[in-house]
This record gives C-alpha cells, structure tokens and sequence, in this order.
C-alpha cells in the first residue's frame, strides 16, 4: 500500500509566498533549467511527525519541522 502525504493551508500559503519570491531571482536572470526548474517535495516520516522540505534547483524551504 501507497502513503499519502499531505501540506496544510499555512504551508500551502508559505509555500506560494516563497515560489514568488523564486520567480523574482528568476526575472533577475538566475537560471532554472530548460523548464523553469522543477520542485521536489521531499517527507521524511519520523516517530514523532513527518517533516516536509521542498527544493526548487539549489533553493530549499522547510515548510514543516519538528
């Protein structure tokens, strides 16, 4: 069986306010591949909650840790 994992509304929120800001250095003339860049989520489950990451070319933000 497959897992779910999901962001909620704040980190939702973060997450957006934080792509614009990407964008911006973008406009600058910063460099994100061919396609824009790509994001990558990336949950780490642990014992004690699940801590969420998400990498954009050589940015990264956590948007949830413990």
């Amino acid at each position: 069986e497959g897992r779910t994992f999901e962001i909620t509304a704040e980190e939702s929120a973060r997450y957006k306010k934080w792509k614009e800001e990407i964008a911006q250095k973008r406009e600058a003339g910063n460099y994100f591949g061919a396609i824009g860049g790509e994001d990558e989520f990336i949950f780490t489950p642990t014992s004690i909650g699940t801590i969420v990451e998400v990498q954009c070319g050589s940015e990264s933000i956590v948007l949830r840790d413990l």
